[in-house]
């Protein structure tokens, strides 16, 4: 609740537990490293600047590597758990971009 600026909310019963809880892992630092997936895919990559098809056509390879990988993950829980846990999450500006609009529109995103 925000009364300063004029606005309130009501919080449900969780939503305490998770403004504690991303309180914490924010204030963890931790060097990011990307998934081990990642690297192995860009590192049979060929360094160099890809244009036109060739760019294309390697973005997509990648494409369907994520989305394989994003398939065994998501189909290990039911449809039911995935409906729960997209309602049990706070939105949340991700990362280190802080941008006013970036924050002005996940706060959209929350009402």
């Amino acid at each position: 609740m925000n009364t300063e600026e004029g606005s309130f909310g009501i919080l449900e019963g969780y939503q305490p537990l998770f403004f504690k809880l991303h309180e914490v892992l924010h204030k963890e630092e931790k060097q990011y490293y990307p998934p081990q997936k990642r690297t192995d895919f860009w590192n049979v990559v060929f360094p160099g600047i890809y244009k036109g098809n060739k760019a294309q056509e390697l973005l997509d390879t990648y494409l369907v590597e994520i989305e394989k990988e994003l398939k065994k993950e998501i189909s290990e829980h039911s449809l039911f758990y995935w409906l729960h846990v997209y309602r049990r999450i706070a939105p949340e500006v991700s990362g280190p971009q802080k941008d006013r609009a970036t924050v002005l529109f996940v706060d959209l995103i929350r009402i």
